[in-house]
């Protein structure tokens, strides 16, 4: 389990985290929980706020060869989507003489596994230090797509209530505690860094070398390893500006909402073999076109890569340093805060830690400009006349002769000219 008070000390130096009190009962509500369940890793993800509760967030991993019960919402939503394909099966006409439709709509992505990608952690929430601990459910690719459509469109605050539903368009699948989760799995994926060499790679450990796309692409998808040999490097490097010595180490969402690509096409063919027409089993490139399915794998950047390489923000950097020096080497600590997310990491005992509304940076929005001033209103004591005739509006515009004034006699020359 994590040294929490150890980490709660560089916390208040940076200025962020949770109070000494929260702290105390929030390390007492840890222990619980790893008494109630198998883990082997149990860490203080962060908080984020609601309107009504907050949510304290922990994230766990579960050990080998062994399960957590899944959540009531999470099998709820299971029985509704069974349900509601089975209501499509028993409305869907048995009539053979009416043409049938080709077109069949796209297949749905299934989840990753449990250990896996975006569900390679458990994660547990508390609305306050001490309080019932609640099991969020595995997230799934639509969700995920979902949230990134709804923060754009819309800026939804958490109610602090995991079984509200997610007004929202398009309509979220799934209760807060669903979008909670895929908010967890956003978040993990774009803001967890830490300094260079601290991680390594299995390919790394192992001295392996790939040659072939398919090669790297599984290179991209390895798990990192703590170094145990790592030295940490001075305050004077990890603070520069450049932050060349800071990497991702938690991989990167496709746009499909998975870590490892899944290939829609193969689902595609087999349901297409189930419908009511003949299908060669070597079409798969027709069937591919006849549902409207992109068969281009999706790749990501691979891990470890500097956090340098990250694209600005909205014409901002996408990070931000702070160092905290100290003449005591172990007192000093870097603040390196994501402008995406605000997210915070720590070190010199290397730390991840969010503490935000959940929300993600969307750039400055559309500002209007300021009305005119309101006109003046009409005066009451206003006084009537007559209109003009048409002849007295002619007269009334015609310019004005210009008569030339009298000169006196005095004022003329010899030759009569006027001086």
């Amino acid at each position: 389990m994590q040294n929490l008070m150890n980490f709660s000390f560089y916390h208040r130096r940076c200025s962020v985290g949770l109070s000494s009190d929260e702290y105390v009962k929030f390390l007492l509500s840890m222990k619980s929980i790893c008494e109630k369940f198998p883990l082997t890793h149990v860490r203080f993800w962060g908080k984020i706020f609601g309107i009504l509760q907050n949510y304290y967030i922990i994230e766990t991993e579960v050990a080998e060869g062994e399960l957590i019960p899944d959540s009531d919402d999470e099998d709820k939503i299971e029985r509704e989507d069974t349900n509601l394909a089975d209501e499509d099966k028993q409305s869907s006409s048995p009539e053979d003489d009416y043409p049938k439709r080709r077109w069949k709509p796209p297949p749905t992505v299934p989840p990753e596994e449990f250990r896996e990608g975006v569900n390679k952690f458990v994660y547990f929430v508390c609305h306050f230090p001490g309080g019932r601990w609640f099991r969020l459910p595995h997230v799934k690719p639509q969700q995920i797509c979902v949230a990134r459509q709804v923060m754009l469109r819309i800026r939804r605050f958490f109610t602090g209530n995991l079984d509200a539903p997610v007004e929202s368009f398009p309509t979220f699948p799934g209760t807060e505690a669903n979008y909670l989760r895929a908010q967890i799995a956003r978040i993990t994926a774009c803001t967890h860094i830490s300094p260079e060499g601290y991680f390594s790679t299995e390919s790394e450990e192992s001295d392996e070398e790939y040659d072939d796309e398919e090669d790297e692409e599984d290179k991209a998808l390895q798990e990192c390893i703590r170094n145990l040999e790592y030295t940490p490097l001075p305050i004077s490097q990890l603070g520069h500006p450049s932050l060349k010595h800071w990497v991702h180490h938690s991989p990167f969402i496709l746009p499909q909402g998975r870590v490892r690509w899944f290939n829609p096409a193969s689902l595609a063919f087999d349901e297409a073999s189930e419908g009511s027409f003949e299908k060669d089993e070597d079409d798969e490139e027709a069937e591919t076109k006849l549902v409207g399915l992109n068969d281009q794998a999706e790749h990501g950047p691979p891990l470890l890569t500097p956090i340098a390489n990250d694209i600005a923000v909205f014409g901002q950097k996408p990070w931000t340093v702070h160092v905290f020096d100290s003449p005591s080497t172990e007192q000093s600590c870097v603040l390196v805060s994501s402008n995406l997310w605000h997210q915070r990491g720590f070190l010199t005992n290397y730390d991840n830690v969010y503490i935000g509304w959940g929300l993600k940076a969307t750039g400055p929005g559309f500002n209007p400009f300021t009305p005119p001033d309101p006109m003046e209103e009409a005066n009451e004591q206003h006084q009537e006349a007559t209109d003009p005739t048409p002849e007295e509006e002619a007269a009334a515009n015609e310019p004005e002769e210009d008569v030339p004034e009298d000169t006196d006699s005095e004022d003329l020359n010899e030759d009569g000219l006027e001086e």
